[in-house]
């Protein structure tokens, strides 16, 4: 296995994938070479929906910066509950 750094899930799935398929191809048994190229393919489809999160993720990081809002505690889901709270707060405050 490899000891690089990688700075993404994704790049690590990445990683992980190629390895499968290197070592897949260098095995004779049909059965264990093709349970290691089917590895690599769940490594590719992790690679690709973290690949999809970072994405998102970062689309949210520029949008706080250009609103001025604070980094979210962790993950999406309190960002989105962070601003579900401010708007419930902007909405009872014009009420009163």
């Amino acid at each position: 296995m490899s000891e690089t750094k990688t700075e993404t899930f994704s790049q690590y799935y990445r990683t992980r994938a190629k390895e499968c398929r290197e070592s897949g191809s260098s095995l004779r048994d049909p059965r264990a070479r093709a349970d290691m190229f089917k590895l690599a393919i769940e490594y590719d489809l992790k690679a690709k929906e973290a690949e999809a999160n970072e994405d998102a993720m970062s689309v949210e990081k520029e949008l706080r910066k250009l609103i001025g809002l604070a980094a979210p505690a962790s993950g999406p889901y309190h960002a989105v509950a962070a601003l579900q709270a401010e708007a419930n707060n902007e909405d009872s405050g014009s009420h009163t």
